[in-house]
C-alpha cells in the first residue's frame, strides 16, 4: 500500500445557522486503501462527503485532493474524483450506453475501450442498451459506479454503494473496489451501514459522532489484535463443573450461564495453548478451543455504547 495521501481533510466544520453539523473533522485517506466512514444516522457523515466534493460550502477548514485545495482550486482538485453520493444521478429516458457517452464527453480521455471496459466491470453487459428507466435499484447502482470509475479517478467517493445490491453484487463490488485500491493505488472514501462489508472491505476506519470524529482506527487492531477475547471450548458436558472449577482455580472468568458441551471465557490468544494443557493434565475430554474473534459491529456498537 502506497503511503501517498490522496484525501486531506483538515478541520472541516459545516455550521447551518447556529448549529454545527461537522465539528473540526480530519482524516486522510491514502493511495492504495479502502477507508471507511462509519457514524450513525444524523452523525454527519453525508454533509462531510458533499462537502469534500463541493456539493455544499464548507463553514471552516479545508479538503486537499492531490494537493489542490476543495476551497481555492476546486477544478483541479475535483478533476481526478469519482463519486456516488446519495443516488446516482442518471437519464431515466436514455440507455445506460447512452448514459455512459454522455458522462464520457464531459472528461477528458475517455475512450470506447474504456467504456466497454467499465461495462464489463460492473456487470452491466446484457442490460446495457435498455433504458435506465427499466432498471432496478441494484442496476442503476451498477451504472452510477460505472460513471464513477470511467476516468480513471485516483479518489472515489462511495455513499451507500450497496443499496440495492444482491449478495452477489455487494460480493462482486466488494473484490472489484479492493483490486482497484490495492491493485492500480486509487483511494477509496466508502461510507455504509452494512458493518460486516466494511469489515471485509475496509482497511482503515474512521468513526463518526453527532458531527466529531471519535476514532480512526487500521481494521486489522480494531478486530483481530485485541490483547483479550473470548475464548470457546467445547468439551464433554458431563464435565461442564469440573471444567468451571479449574478454570475458576486458574483465575479465568467462566461466562457461559448453564451446563452445555461449550464454555465461553475471557482469554487472551497466549494462553490458549496453556489452557488446553491445564485441562488435558486434569483429564479433560476437549473437542476444540479457539479463539472469538470480536467484529466491527460489535466494537462500533461498543463505541456508541460508551458515549451515551
Amino acid at each position: 500500500m502506497e503511503n501517498k495521501s490522496v484525501l486531506e481533510l483538515k478541520q472541516l466544520t459545516k455550521k447551518i445557522r447556529n448549529k454545527t453539523i461537522v465539528d473540526k473533522v480530519s482524516f486522510s485517506v491514502n493511495a492504495g486503501e479502502i477507508f471507511g466512514f462509519l457514524g450513525p444516522n444524523g452523525a454527519g457523515k453525508t454533509t462531510t462527503i458533499r462537502m469534500i466534493t463541493g456539493l455544499i460550502k464548507i463553514s471552516q477548514g479545508d479538503v486537499w485532493i492531490d494537493g489542490y485545495s476543495i476551497h481555492n482550486d476546486f477544478i483541479h482538485a475535483i478533476r481526478h474524483v469519482g463519486g456516488i453520493i446519495e443516488n446516482p444521478d442518471l437519464y431515466k429516458y436514455l440507455s445506460g450506453y447512452q448514459n455512459l457517452k454522455q458522462y464520457a464527453r464531459m472528461v477528458a480521455g475517455v475512450t470506447q475501450q474504456r467504456i466497454d471496459e467499465v461495462i464489463r466491470i460492473v456487470g452491466l453487459t446484457e442490460s446495457i442498451h435498455e433504458k435506465v428507466g427499466n432498471y432496478s435499484l441494484g442496476m442503476r447502482q451498477r451504472l452510477g459506479l460505472a460513471q464513477a470509475i470511467l476516468h480513471h479517478p485516483s479518489l472515489l467517493i462511495l455513499d451507500e454503494p450497496t443499496n440495492g445490491l444482491d449478495p452477489e453484487g455487494i460480493h462482486e463490488l466488494r473484490d472489484y473496489l479492493k483490486q482497484i485500491a490495492h491493485q492500480e493505488g486509487v483511494a477509496v472514501l466508502v461510507s455504509s451501514h452494512l458493518l460486516s462489508e466494511m469489515q471485509l472491505m475496509c482497511d482503515r476506519v474512521g468513526v463518526l459522532r453527532k458531527g466529531k470524529m471519535i476514532a480512526i482506527e487500521d481494521i486489522s487492531s480494531l478486530v483481530n489484535d485485541r490483547s483479550t477475547q473470548q475464548v470457546k471450548i467445547t468439551i464433554d458436558p458431563a464435565q461442564y463443573e469440573k471444567v468451571v472449577q479449574i478454570l475458576e482455580g486458574e483465575g479465568f472468568s467462566v461466562l457461559s450461564a448453564h451446563p452445555s458441551n461449550e464454555l465461553i471465557l475471557d482469554a487472551s490468544k497466549k494462553e490458549i495453548p496453556h489452557l488446553n494443557k491445564t485441562l488435558a493434565d486434569k483429564g479433560i475430554l476437549i473437542y476444540s478451543i479457539q479463539g472469538i474473534e470480536h467484529t466491527l459491529e460489535e466494537q462500533f456498537l461498543n463505541m456508541m455504547e460508551g458515549l451515551k
